[in-house]
């Protein structure tokens, strides 16, 4: 033992300091996942709200515009691209997340259908918007993949 220094007090002092960095890396990393839970929140409302749109016009409840057509695709591909990036691990619970655990679980699959749902989107927009009856049949392959993905990852 240095004469004049006391170990005992210097563990205590350094427990404290180890305890008050976890406790702030804890805090740290939850604001994080809440960050990416409200970004992936946020980019389904954006898709929800162009659903609205798309949805009655595809089926004939509301009159066909094409530019509000690719309007509405343009904001829910840009709303998907980063898509997937928005489930890290340690975003699974948090700021009211409907996101299953199969999400994490299966994140293989879960990635794919967000391809192909961008991958779908992508190709409404290359296609002859001018003509409602393929926009209508786009927009069926497109309703079907948020049906199976919702199916799989959301949790009720």
């Amino acid at each position: 033992m240095i004469s004049g220094y006391n170990f005992e007090k210097w563990k205590i002092k350094m427990s404290k300091v180890v305890a008050i960095f976890l406790a702030l890396f804890a805090v740290s990393s939850m604001a994080l996942g809440n960050e990416v839970i409200i970004k992936r929140q946020e980019a389904m409302q954006v898709v929800r709200n162009a659903m609205k749109i798309l949805g009655p016009m595809a089926k004939g409840g509301s009159e066909y515009d094409s530019f509000l057509a690719e309007t509405s695709l343009e904001n829910m591909l840009e709303a998907m691209r980063p898509y997937k990036s928005y489930f890290p691990l340690g975003s699974e619970t948090g700021s009211k997340t409907q996101a299953a655990s199969a999400i994490w679980e299966t994140s293989d699959n879960f990635e794919k259908l967000v391809d192909d749902f961008v991958r779908d989107i992508e190709l409404a927009l290359s296609s002859d918007l001018e003509n409602a009856e393929l926009f209508g049949e786009n927009f069926e392959i497109i309703s079907k993949n948020c049906r199976s993905c919702h199916m799989n990852y959301r949790s009720r």
